[in-house]
């Protein structure tokens, strides 16, 4: 019986230690000023993961090469506070006040630091055959970003 009885307790401590790791396609929408930008303003989201441990709950994801002009800018959120269904998350990067539950939630957020070069992506975009007139719009909507960087970030599917 009483080996009975630490085994539970044992499995019972395991399982508050137990991390729930999440991972979501997700998207990142920069405003526009123009309906016509509208189709150059979102970016896919890569390594979109949530980290919940029960206590403390993480957001990670990077952000694109098109996006930056980066091959590998990492946003690391730290939940800060949880009033379902809102959670404000903060990291060294950014801040984001989400909505919803993990699989549909949509966050809008303010970057603090990030790095932006346009003219690698400007080099990128002329090197994939883009058209002027398209990169033209690209880098406008990326200017506008870089000068007021905030946007929304949401789950576009698992």
């Amino acid at each position: 019986m009483k080996l009975n009885l630490f085994f539970f307790l044992s499995l019972l401590s395991l399982a508050s230690f137990a991390q729930e790791v999440l991972t979501f396609k997700a998207q990142y929408k920069i405003p526009v000023s123009s309906p016509d930008l509208e189709s150059f303003s979102l970016f896919e989201l890569n390594n979109y993961t949530v980290i919940n441990d029960g206590k403390n709950s993480k957001i990670s994801y990077e952000l694109p090469f098109s996006m930056t002009g980066f091959t590998s800018q990492k946003v690391e959120l730290n939940l800060m506070i949880e009033k379902l269904p809102t959670r404000v998350f903060e990291g060294p990067r950014a801040i984001a006040l989400c909505e919803g539950p993990w699989a549909k939630m949509k966050c809008s957020i303010r970057f603090k630091a990030l790095s932006m070069h346009y003219g690698r992506i400007e080099r990128q975009l002329i090197n994939e055959g883009i058209p002027t007139e398209e990169i033209s719009s690209r880098m406008q909507v990326l200017r506008s970003f870089g000068g007021e960087p905030i946007g929304e970030t949401s789950i576009v599917g698992n």
